[in-house]
């Protein structure tokens, strides 16, 4: 008998029991969502450098998992598509729309003007309510924000993995396989502002949530200390063989279906998910009210964080710009930031925060 098994841990909420565990992850991915943005002036000249930005990078995938777990595990059952997509609406699209207004708001009061990559009209005015409505639609009023458009564009696919959950196993399984084999080809969409290309490149990881959530118990069985050991030291030998390769971050191209090579980032992710979750099940037992705090307020984090990239970036030593250690001091600043910012936000507007920064 293994005695390093620990059975899933649960807490009750009104609306539906959760998974503790589940809570750790996602409180993690956020983290390393933040983590991925505070970099940008690190520079990763050698193999260890790369291979650990590697690894902080591209935890999207990590949050469409997420996505996709909850929709089995939280709204499958008696899914009403008018209920679910009013709820997605208000609690993601509504916020993204308040914050993307207001980034556009500051570029006009800094004396900018709203552009898109292509000009729409001659005329100004417009050009710029074109633009504007396009920023909109790729969510490209803050680079962040694309994610919005992309995850609004596959809650509305919702009648499609329905019918995923429907299949035999074997189907599935054929299915995530393909779909992620298909991901690490058809690469990442131009800086991520093409929707219908972020549903090619993340699908794979939404139906692998959505199977997870399917087979949970079943996988949890197998999450041991040793498996999880091995799956973290698979993890970082994917890691490295990704800074071998010379990849350094996410893989972008303007086509999807022309080829390119392989994006290591795909299996590096799928890897790290598994170790992810492995660890955080064996941790199940151990309650972290800040790993909690931070997987309630995941989504305002995602939200309001990218007002202080910029800003931080001023605070930190410039002896330490271009380090790694000033890419962990900016994380810090960020994040605290961030953190205060959601704090006042909810005391100042109680509940009705939740439709500017999401929580």
């Amino acid at each position: 008998m293994q005695t390093d098994v620990q059975p899933s841990v649960r807490t009750e909420t009104p609306r539906r029991q959760r998974l503790r565990y589940f809570d750790h992850f996602r409180a993690v991915t956020i983290l390393l969502v933040v983590a991925s943005h505070s970099y940008a002036g690190w520079r990763r000249d050698s193999i260890l450098e790369i291979s650990a930005a590697n690894l902080i990078t591209g935890a999207t995938a990590l949050f469409v998992f997420i996505s996709g777990f909850f929709f089995h595990h939280a709204f499958h059952r008696n899914f009403h598509y008018g209920r679910f997509m009013r709820k997605k609406t208000v609690a993601v699209l509504v916020p993204y729309l308040v914050l993307s207004t207001a980034f556009m708001l500051d570029t006009l009061r800094k004396g900018g003007a709203i552009t898109y990559d292509v000009r729409f009209s001659d005329d100004p005015w417009v050009d710029g309510v074109a633009a504007a409505l396009a920023k909109y639609a790729t969510g490209n009023a803050h680079y962040v924000y694309w994610y919005v458009p992309f995850i609004m564009l596959m809650f509305a696919l919702s009648p499609v993995f329905l019918r995923f959950i429907d299949l035999k196993l074997r189907s599935q399984v054929l299915l995530v396989v393909g779909a992620l084999t298909l991901a690490s080809f058809v690469w990442r969409s131009r800086l991520s502002l093409n929707p219908l290309h972020s549903v090619l490149y993340f699908v794979g990881f939404y139906l692998l949530g959505i199977l997870f959530s399917l087979h949970r118990e079943r996988v949890e069985r197998a999450f041991t200390r040793t498996s999880a050991a091995v799956l973290w030291t698979l993890t970082v030998l994917v890691a490295v063989a990704s800074a071998f390769a010379g990849q350094v971050g996410n893989m972008h191209k303007e086509n999807p279906w022309e080829y390119t090579g392989f994006d290591w980032m795909v299996p590096l992710k799928v890897a790290m998910i598994a170790a992810m979750l492995a660890s955080a099940f064996l941790f199940a037992k151990r309650e972290s009210r800040v790993l909690g705090h931070l997987a309630k307020t995941s989504f305002a984090i995602f939200f309001v964080h990218p007002w202080f990239i910029e800003p931080m970036k001023q605070l930190v030593p410039e002896r330490l710009l271009g380090d790694a250690s000033g890419a962990a001091v900016l994380f810090l600043l960020v994040l605290g930031a961030t953190l205060a910012t959601i704090a006042l936000v909810k005391a100042i507007l109680g509940d009705c925060s939740r439709y500017v920064i999401g929580y």
